[in-house]
């Protein structure tokens, strides 16, 4: 569970929400809380532990994560694009 909370909270689309909703530069529990956590499938799970031990060797994971994110919910090309290419990521 942690493992998943980890790679949401430091996805580039929590991050985007985040600063579209808050526009605050520090993050405090009560933005937390606003945010309820992804419910993953089990294959997803998999993949962000996977993931993890890669970050856990120093690799970078932020690609494959944000791709995984984008996937899980859905999001379309145009959107993932305007969610990486916002200056707060």
């Amino acid at each position: 569970m942690m493992e998943e909370a980890a790679l949401w909270f430091n996805s580039s689309l929590f991050r985007f929400i985040w600063q579209k909703q808050f526009s605050s530069v520090k993050m405090l529990r009560f933005h937390l809380e606003f945010f309820p956590l992804p419910l993953w499938k089990r294959s997803e799970k998999s993949l962000i532990k996977g993931l993890v031990q890669k970050a856990e060797k120093g690799q970078d994971i932020s690609s494959p994560a944000d791709e995984l994110v984008f996937r899980h919910f859905e999001l379309t090309k145009e959107e993932r694009d305007i969610v990486l290419s916002f200056k707060g990521n």
